[in-house]
């Protein structure tokens, strides 16, 4: 597995961003969050003073920001608010509708959750939703400590290990790793690419029998884990 500060690590998360999207629950949900997951939110903005530092970790296109500042602006104070995020992030470039709205939101592209750029004892509230658990755990929980003011707040909100994210998730990594590693599917298409082009008749030879009966056999075993996995 790729370290949590990679470029690799962050790449698919780069073209999610650019594609416009305001936030990773985008195709079930319109607009920014609402219900209780905004009401969570605008709970623990409440708490803010005039002048305090916020941060979103795995801001994304920051719709964690967004709301900071709408409730900031009700309560009539200012907070000094960032997102961070290890993609290639740009929010006021990709969401041209919301420009504006991005008005004194600082938004750092590229920077992992274990290395903030913030001081010690600097940062009043930090945030994050379904953006932590992809730090690695023990630097970035160091860090967040590091830059936690006294009587600051961490609020989390997190992909639990019985959650069905995390139950699909990990199937889909069993799957993979068959594919890629286990099932020797790709050396008999390669061995049938040879042995279909050094056949000089319209009979195959009991070699070339032979390998397509084992290609034809790995073909059907995945098809059948394949369906297991989707049940």
């Amino acid at each position: 597995m790729a370290p949590a500060h990679s470029s690799d690590a962050s790449s698919p998360w780069s073209g999610l961003w650019r594609s416009g999207v305001l936030h990773s629950c985008a195709t079930g949900l319109d607009g920014n969050y609402a219900g209780a997951i905004a009401d969570f939110w605008r709970a623990q903005f409440a708490t803010l003073e005039h002048g305090d530092r916020v941060v979103d970790i795995g801001t994304g296109n920051g719709p964690l920001a967004l709301l900071c500042k709408a409730e900031c602006e009700r309560r009539g104070i200012h907070a000094e608010i960032h997102g961070v995020d290890l993609a290639d992030i740009d929010p006021p470039a990709r969401m041209t509708s919301l420009e504006s709205q991005y008005d004194g939101i600082t938004f750092h592209p590229s920077t992992p959750a274990e290395c903030l750029p913030f001081a010690d004892g600097s940062v009043h509230l930090l945030v994050s939703q379904f953006g932590f658990e992809y730090a690695e755990q023990t630097a970035a929980i160091r860090e967040a400590f590091r830059v936690a003011a006294v009587r600051s707040r961490i609020a989390l909100m997190m992909h639990t290990r019985d959650s069905i994210v995390a139950e699909t998730s990990e199937r889909q990594l069993e799957s993979t790793d068959y594919l890629l590693r286990q099932t020797p599917l790709w050396e008999l298409a390669l061995e049938m690419v040879r042995v279909i082009g050094t056949r000089t008749s319209p009979m195959p030879t009991p070699e070339q029998e032979a390998v397509r009966r084992r290609f034809n056999a790995a073909g059907i075993d995945l098809i059948e884990r394949a369906s297991t996995a989707s049940s």
